[in-house]
């Protein structure tokens, strides 16, 4: 018995460490890639023309914002309500939540709101 308790515990020892080897392994090996940002465009020098030419049109490139996204509109669902009869019972159950609206017991004339 006292062998059969050892083992159990080195598996358990051996299982801990492999959920461990795990846990970490995958923090290293998929964490996101760090990525080296861009070097600024350095400007380049405007030279000055004679006045009788004409200049090139330059191709500035003008950074725009990005596009701002609206809400969604949604108009609210209609509610629908379902009835099932017996000859003991009448239910109505709403399309919100699948709600018992109302239970009508027919033998006895009463009625569960």
């Amino acid at each position: 018995m006292k062998n059969e308790s050892e083992s159990n515990s080195l598996t358990t020892i051996i299982g801990f460490v492999l959920v461990a080897v795990i846990l970490i392994g995958s923090q290293l090996l998929l964490r996101p890639k760090r990525t080296q940002p861009q070097s600024a465009v350095a400007p380049t020098p405007v030279q000055p023309q004679p006045a009788g030419t004409a200049q090139p049109a330059a191709s500035a490139v003008v950074p725009t914002a990005a596009p701002t996204l609206a809400p969604l509109s949604a108009e609210p669902a209609r509610e629908s309500v379902v009835v099932l009869e017996n000859s003991l019972l009448r239910v109505e159950f709403s399309s919100f939540g699948g709600t018992v609206k109302s239970a009508l017991l027919k033998k006895y004339d009463a009625e569960i709101v």
